[in-house]
């Protein structure tokens, strides 16, 4: 079962503060196939040579680092020896990043080293060529006078971590998304889901994984919905069985400049005791 962040608590528990030489910043605990004791943060909180201790439950603990990911500006910790309160980590999840969306952290910047703090805003956008690639409005941004330390600390949206907040790009945050270390991710056997955004479920794709589409059907709603796009629905009908659903499931445009922004099915549960040939009635619905 897929795991996911209900409350805001559940961040501030797994998100620690990490030192390193003369740097202070954040950390955070992560989702394993096994029982090892991962975290991320940024790369610029660790100088070289230095011994990178974390700050749990107010006890001091060491830990080493697995990799640095020197191009995206994050690394990969592990506690060196295990801890007696085992901190549940967040999960991570591999997405194509929205603009506007609302995110939501936990950190310890400078001014709140001793406490710590929540932070939200939306993503402003997202960039290329830079080490960071998602910007980030944050609510609270002229509240603080400097956010070094918040450097580490997860990007949170929708229940799952979905990047690491590592720069102040001067009036926005920048953070760097789990999509583009997850192949990193996965070698050290930490969990990423990966979002299948507007993908068939599971269930309907295996049924049609091997079934041959049914060009002539598919290129006639072609012909209809070109012909009619303007302001129309389309409905598309049969008997139970006919196949409509998997039309559905394997429709593409032809003309490209129409898109599909959604696929939506509804499956009836098994234990359902009226038959289906009586629901798809008109009288019925």
């Amino acid at each position: 079962m897929s795991q996911k962040i209900l409350n805001p608590k559940q961040i501030e528990t797994a998100t620690v503060q990490v030192t390193c030489g003369n740097k202070s910043g954040t950390t955070f605990f992560v989702v394993t196939e096994g029982d090892k004791q991962i975290l991320l943060t940024s790369e610029h909180n660790l100088p070289e040579g230095q011994p990178v201790k974390l700050y749990l439950n107010d006890e001091e603990v060491e830990a080493e680092i697995l990799e640095r990911i020197s191009d995206r500006d994050v690394a990969i910790l592990e506690l060196k020896n295990q801890s007696a309160t085992i901190i549940p980590g967040l999960p991570l999840k591999k997405i194509e990043i929205p603009y506007n969306e609302n995110w939501e952290t936990y950190g310890f910047p400078t001014q709140r080293v001793n406490s710590g703090g929540r932070y939200t805003g939306n993503v402003s956008r997202t960039n290329e060529g830079t080490k960071w690639d998602v910007d980030l409005e944050c609510e609270q941004y002229s509240n603080i006078k400097q956010f070094d330390g918040l450097s580490g600390a997860p990007l949170v949206m929708n229940g799952h971590v979905v990047g690491v907040i590592g720069y102040d790009t001067v009036g926005t945050l920048g953070a760097t998304s789990i999509s583009s270390i997850t192949e990193i991710l996965n070698k050290h056997h930490i969990i990423v889901t990966i979002d299948k955004g507007h993908s068939i479920p599971d269930s309907i794709e295996s049924d049609i994984s091997d079934t041959t589409p049914n060009e002539e059907v598919l290129q006639k709603i072609n012909d209809v919905v070109a012909a009619q796009i303007d302001g129309s629905y389309f409905l598309v009908s049969g008997s139970p069985g006919s196949g409509k659903t998997t039309i559905a499931a394997q429709f593409k445009f032809e003309d490209g400049n129409h898109i599909i922004s959604d696929r939506f099915f509804v499956k009836v549960p098994e234990s359902e005791e009226i038959p289906t040939q009586i629901r798809a009635t008109p009288d019925f619905l």
